[in-house]
């Protein structure tokens, strides 16, 4: 099974230029489950798209798309990709 979530949040500690700035990010939830029971699970998410967003990685010559990987986990047909 795999379970794709959104998350959004505000960064509040750290570097003072980054403070206050807005993220978001899909986390791909993936669960193996066998005879009714989960026997793993995994959580991905793009550390760099996170990054990017606050300000924390250059995304020059990077393949970093930002918060918009987020909104097209939720809606494909955004097809944000397809114009990079």
């Amino acid at each position: 099974m795999v379970d794709p979530q959104p998350v959004v949040f505000n960064k509040l500690a750290n570097r003072p230029s980054s403070i206050g700035k807005r993220a978001e990010v899909a986390f791909a939830v993936i669960v193996g489950v066998a005879d009714g029971k989960v026997t793993h699970d995994h959580i991905n998410w793009d550390q760099a798209s996170v990054l990017v967003q606050v300000d924390l990685l250059n995304p020059a010559g990077l393949p970093v798309s930002g918060a918009e990987q987020a909104r097209l986990v939720l809606d494909p047909t955004l097809g944000y990709l397809s114009d990079h």
